[in-house]
């Protein structure tokens, strides 16, 4: 529920202070601090997901003698994976943007790059349009793909 900006922050600044065996190059302290802010909304869709799936189809398989395990893995997870590709596809994309904070520790990036050439050309302009383009242009082909992938998971299912 922290912003994603003060976590990188905190790993950056505060758990080195805290224990300074933990001293990380910026690059590994936004991977730890990106990994953890989505792995904690990944977690909640992925829940979401399992508990979406209706009662009564894990009912229908333990009436068939499934085990538990068997009505996870066949039964539950494919259909949860179903409920729950959009919103990871979304938080995926949620990702790629906020990888950008990162800049904010000196991690060499899309945007800190960008800044760099903008501050030698003093052009931001055109600098910052083709960097929303490329931007655009990462978010649209992989949603491209997650609908792709979200209608190839959905062909049995009428």
């Amino acid at each position: 529920g922290t912003p994603l900006l003060l976590q990188i922050l905190f790993f950056f600044l505060a758990v080195p202070a805290i224990a300074p065996q933990l001293q990380l190059s910026e690059f590994w302290t936004a991977v730890i601090a990106l990994s953890l802010n989505v792995g904690a909304y990944n977690a909640e869709v992925i829940r979401a997901g399992i508990n979406a799936v209706p009662v009564g189809q894990v009912e229908a398989a333990r009436s068939l003698g499934l085990s538990s395990i068997y009505t996870f893995w066949d039964i539950v997870l494919p259909q949860a994976v179903r409920i729950s590709l959009p919103p990871l596809a979304n938080n995926m994309v949620a990702l790629l943007k906020d990888s950008s904070m990162a800049y904010t520790i000196g991690v060499v990036e899309l945007l800190m790059i960008s800044s760099r050439v903008q501050a030698e050309s003093f052009r931001p302009v055109p600098v910052f349009i083709t960097v929303a383009a490329i931007y655009l242009l990462l978010t649209t082909t992989f949603t491209q793909f997650a609908a792709a992938l979200e209608r190839k998971l959905a062909t049995g299912k009428r």
